[in-house]
Parts: C-alpha cells; sequence; structure tokens
C-alpha cells in the first residue's frame, strides 16, 4: 500500500511540472525570447540616443550661432574704425585747408589796407573785412553743424541696425531652443521617434527661415545713409552759395570806393 502510494505521487508530479519542464528545455522557444528583450533594449537605447542627440545639437548650434554672432560684431567694429579713421583724415585735410585759406586772406587784407588812403576807404576796407569773416564764420559754422548732424545720423543708423540684427540672433537662439526642449518632451513621451525627429528638422528649418526673412526685411543702412549725406551736400552747397552772394555783394559795395576788380583772391 505504501508503496501503491508513492507511485501514484511520482506520476502526479510528472503531469503538473512536465509541462514548464519541457517548455524551459525547448530551443527555438529560448531563442525567441531572448530575441524579444534583445529587440527590445536596442529600441530602447536607440530612443535614449535618439533623444540625447537633441541636447547635443542644441550645443553645437549655440556655438556657431555665438561664433557668427561674433564674427558680426567684430565686422561692425571694424567698418566703424574704418570710418573713424576716414572721418579723421577729412577733419584735418579740411582744417589745412582753413589754414591756408584764412592765410591768403589775411595776405588779401594787409594789401587792401595798403590801397586805402583816404578815411572812407579805410573804413570801407574794414566794413568789408568784417563782412567777409562774418561770412567766414557762418559759412563754417553751417558746414560743422552739417557734417556733425550727418555723422550723428550716420552712427545712429548703424547702431540701429547693428542692434536690430542682434536681435534677431537671440530670436533665432531662443526658436531653436524652444524647439530642442519640445523635442526632448516629445521624445519621451511619443512611440514615433522618427516624427519627432521630422517635426524637430522642420522646427529648425523655420527658425532659420523665420531669421532670413526677418533680415532682409531691415532698412538697408546704405539707403539711409545715402539720403543723409544729400541732406549734408545740399545744406554745405547753400552755405557755399550764401557765402559768395554774401562776399560778391561787400566786394561791389567797396568797389565803389576802392577799385578792387582786378583782385581776385580766393576768400573762401
Amino acid at each position: 500500500m505504501g508503496r501503491l502510494k508513492i507511485f501514484w505521487t511520482a506520476i502526479l508530479v510528472c503531469v503538473v511540472f512536465a509541462p514548464n519542464l519541457s517548455f524551459a528545455m525547448m530551443p527555438s522557444e529560448k531563442q525567441e525570447k531572448r530575441n524579444f528583450f534583445e529587440k527590445r533594449d536596442g529600441a530602447e537605447k536607440e530612443n535614449s540616443a535618439l533623444c540625447s542627440q537633441f541636447e547635443t545639437n542644441i550645443g553645437k548650434f549655440s556655438s556657431k550661432l555665438l561664433e557668427k554672432k561674433k564674427l558680426f560684431s567684430e565686422r561692425k567694429d571694424t567698418h566703424i574704425e574704418k570710418i573713424s579713421e576716414k572721418r579723421e583724415e577729412v577733419d584735418k585735410k579740411l582744417d589745412e585747408e582753413r589754414l591756408e585759406a584764412d592765410a591768403k586772406r589775411k595776405s588779401w587784407y594787409e594789401n587792401l589796407r595798403k590801397k586805402a588812403e583816404t578815411a572812407e576807404e579805410k573804413q570801407a576796407v574794414e566794413q568789408f573785412i568784417s563782412t567777409v569773416e562774418n561770412a567766414v564764420k557762418v559759412r563754417r559754422d553751417t558746414v560743422d553743424s552739417a557734417k556733425k548732424t550727418f555723422r550723428t545720423a550716420v552712427n545712429m543708423a548703424l547702431q540701429d541696425r547693428a542692434t536690430a540684427i542682434q536681435n534677431l540672433f537671440d530670436t533665432y537662439k531662443k526658436s531653436v531652443a524652444d524647439a530642442v526642449e519640445k523635442a526632448k518632451s516629445d521624445c519621451n513621451t511619443s512611440e514615433n521617434k522618427n516624427e519627432v525627429k521630422q517635426m524637430f528638422r522642420e522646427s529648425l528649418q523655420k527658425a532659420h527661415k523665420d531669421f532670413m526673412d526677418a533680415r532682409q526685411q531691415l532698412d538697408p543702412a546704405g539707403e539711409t545713409i545715402r539720403s543723409l549725406a544729400e541732406t549734408k551736400r545740399k545744406t554745405i552747397q547753400e552755405a557755399i552759395q550764401t557765402f559768395r552772394k554774401t562776399v560778391q555783394s561787400a566786394r561791389e559795395t567797396l568797389n565803389k570806393v576802392l577799385d578792387i576788380d582786378k583782385d581776385t583772391t580766393e576768400t573762401e
């Protein structure tokens, strides 16, 4: 009786556990299970690598954008430096020409004083000299004022455009950073990583297009400067014409008292 009980107990154990043992020992099913986990782990690693690329991309982009922004700033500084150098050359030349003109007028005045003999002639000469000198001062003040106004406006136009472009760089950088943050968030929640990658690429393309379009819409500084230069030219030309009329009128008045028609000395 005891042996019979042991026999049936053994049969029961085989019936219950044999299927599991058989399953564990089937090579094809073991390989299938291994492949499943390897595929899952590989997908997780691929997704993790894809998501981490967004952080890498923003780092590379920020470096390149910073280089472009720095290059633009350096070019702007170089341009302004060249403008300053050119202005110094113009001012130096103008000062030299004015000193030369002052010396010629002084010599001319002395000759006129020598010609004047009577009190009336002497008074007329002094009046003429005073009129010419006042006209010279008015003309020079007008020229200097026009030049200063022009340069100040040019500086402002260049600075305004440079600031606008710098702001565009900052906006561009923020747009890309926002795109990266959204892509990172979507990457952690979306099943379709390729779609996340495509949306990220499209966001970058749009940010770049917006930057280029906005930059092209900025008013060219060259047009503004040409307009300012034309205003300066007209102001100076009017001042010169007024000066010449004043001097011509003064010469005619003096000529009634003292003959100076043959005197062609430059007064400018």
